[in-house]
């Protein structure tokens, strides 16, 4: 357990640690290709070899993780990456991710964050104002745009009928449809499976070539 839990200097010196070798990581990564080579022979080898009955120490976890995802990913930090999905972070969203893993609010209920859910109610409402959306708007932040996605059918659905979250599509006397254009990401037939109506409910829209 005194690996899980470290305290005082320890702690300290392993946050400045880490700090220290991210930050020669993303300058290495930047020197290098967008997309390095990798040897996943290698890396399934080593591991193979780690053994989860027996703790490891945990600066050479780190170092070892750093390793590989230096040469083992896509590097969407580089100068030279354009990418749409998942645009480099900036600085204040790796501060974010950073507090939050620290503290691990727990967004369920209001009573066990309430801070961090006025934060996000806050920063919804002003979103919704901006988008010119009516004043009681609501939402929530989701992980991506598959989530986004999923939330909005399943409040469509809820929407069509509000006896859809007890009885789920056994409320509808046919089986629902949605449509999205023939070029979506390809998410919205996943979705469709795990709001259970079904890959065949979805309607691809053909588009020209200006989509």
């Amino acid at each position: 357990m005194r690996q899980l839990f470290l305290e005082g200097p320890e702690r300290r010196r392993l946050d400045a640690s880490v700090s220290l070798r991210l930050e020669a990581s993303l300058s290495q990564s930047a020197a290098g290709l967008v997309v390095p080579e990798f040897d996943v022979a290698k890396f399934r080898r080593q591991l193979a070899n780690i053994d989860f009955a027996n703790c490891r120490d945990i600066d050479g976890v780190v170092a070892w993780v750093l390793d590989g995802l230096q040469s083992g990913m896509t590097h969407t930090t580089h100068p030279r990456y354009f990418g749409l999905f998942n645009p480099r972070p900036s600085t204040a969203s790796e501060v974010a991710d950073r507090i939050v893993a620290a503290f691990n609010p727990q967004l369920a209920v209001w009573s066990h964050a309430p801070a961090a859910v006025e934060i996000e109610s806050h920063t919804v409402a002003n979103v919704a104002a901006r988008l010119c959306l009516p004043q009681a708007s609501g939402g929530h932040f989701t992980v991506g745009g598959s989530e986004a996605n999923y939330t909005a059918l399943l409040c469509a659905l809820t929407e069509q009928n509000p006896h859809f979250g007890a009885r789920g599509v056994r409320a509808y006397a046919r089986p629902p449809s949605f449509y999205a254009s023939r070029d979506s990401h390809l998410a919205w037939l996943k979705i469709a499976h795990q709001a259970g109506v079904g890959r065949d409910a979805v309607r691809l829209v053909p588009t020209d070539g200006f989509g």
